[in-house]
């Protein structure tokens, strides 16, 4: 009688019914955990065997400059449910939060052998990108030109009159709200990452130290943009220097 091939079952982990961050939410300010929830319990110490994070640099597509993270660089802890038959959650306890500008790419092997080693579950979660100036231009009805570092701004014939409503290319608008209609005077835009707010411990002038000063001097922040307002003068050559953690995202 001829005997039927033993047959090797291999257990396999659930794949997470979700996870907190989710791969499609706002990316996260320092991000030092990560929520797994699965439809039922599983054995901790085969997850932490199974999982890694790597960090890669934003957006993640290379590995070049990436980062590998093992079970030494995490805890997982279960988290406490009201009733057996609710869902479990884990908690992936980072020992350091994950940097701004980065991706965390989690993995699970859902099989503890080779022969399995294409069975993974995969997530991405992306961190905020560092606040910073991205550009600078000078204010609606005026073009700019740089040269030797120097940004210099000239009338646009086109867009003179302020009352105008043109966007902050001085293009003509469609909508006058496209930008704050409170500003007067000349005026330079810095455009950031993120929204900017003067810190409470500053005033405007504290924050943005300009030389020579500029009378009436003030600062509005709409949509990633700092609209700095005032009477500059013509054929006058201005320095701005941001005072530290004076401006910070809001």
């Amino acid at each position: 009688m001829t005997r039927a091939p033993a047959v090797r079952r291999i257990p396999l982990l659930p794949v997470p019914v979700s996870t907190a961050p989710a791969a499609t939410d706002d990316p996260v300010s320092e991000l030092d955990q990560i929520t797994l929830t699965f439809a039922e319990p599983v054995d901790v110490a085969a997850l932490s065997r199974l999982l890694s994070i790597e960090l890669r640099p934003a957006p993640g597509i290379g590995d070049e400059g990436g980062l590998m993270l093992g079970a030494q660089d995490f805890d997982i802890q279960p988290l406490e449910r009201n009733s057996r038959g609710d869902q479990q959650s884990y908690v992936v306890k980072l020992h350091q939060s994950v940097p701004d500008g980065r991706v965390a790419i989690l993995r699970l092997k859902l099989a503890d052998t080779p022969d399995f080693s294409d069975q993974t579950f995969e997530l991405r979660v992306r961190t905020a990108v560092p606040f910073t100036m991205t550009s600078s231009d000078c204010g609606r009805g005026f073009d700019a030109t740089t040269s030797d570092g120097i940004m210099r701004c000239t009338s646009n014939a086109t867009v003179s009159d302020y009352s105008a409503a043109v966007d902050d290319d001085g293009n003509a608008a469609d909508n006058a709200d496209a930008a704050p209609a409170t500003r007067q005077g000349r005026g330079m835009i810095f455009r950031f990452s993120s929204n900017p707010v003067v810190g409470e411990q500053f005033s405007v002038r504290d924050a943005l130290r300009i030389s020579p000063p500029v009378d009436d001097l003030t600062a509005e922040a709409s949509d990633g943009r700092l609209y700095v307002n005032g009477r500059f003068l013509t054929d006058k050559v201005y320095t701005l220097d941001v005072a530290a953690a004076a401006l910070k995202s809001n």
